[in-house]
């Protein structure tokens, strides 16, 4: 098992979000049959397009402000389906 983590001038969530918004690509790479892992050397080899620290601390802002947004709209959406079975079951 291990762990991913920033060097100097690099954002720790700027890198989380760039491996989340390429998690498909990261399915060729992995290997295992209990549990995908992806080999060292590939991770080594790997290429991320770095902005300026300060860059990637605006870009972390705003995506995580939209993860919150989204996470907001999710739970608001559960309520309102919970609400509309509660009004079928009651009219039924």
């Amino acid at each position: 098992m291990g762990a991913i983590r920033a060097q100097k001038g690099v954002d720790q969530s700027f890198l989380y979000f760039f491996f989340i918004k390429n998690e498909n690509n990261w399915s060729r790479l992995s290997v295992g049959s209990t549990f995908s892992a992806i080999r060292r050397n590939n991770l080594d080899n790997l290429e991320i397009p770095l902005p300026p620290l300060k860059t990637q601390k605006q870009i972390v802002t705003r995506l995580s402000a939209a993860q919150e947004y989204k996470t907001q709209l999710l739970a608001q959406h559960a309520k309102l389906r919970e609400l509309f079975d509660s009004v079928l079951d009651k009219s039924m």
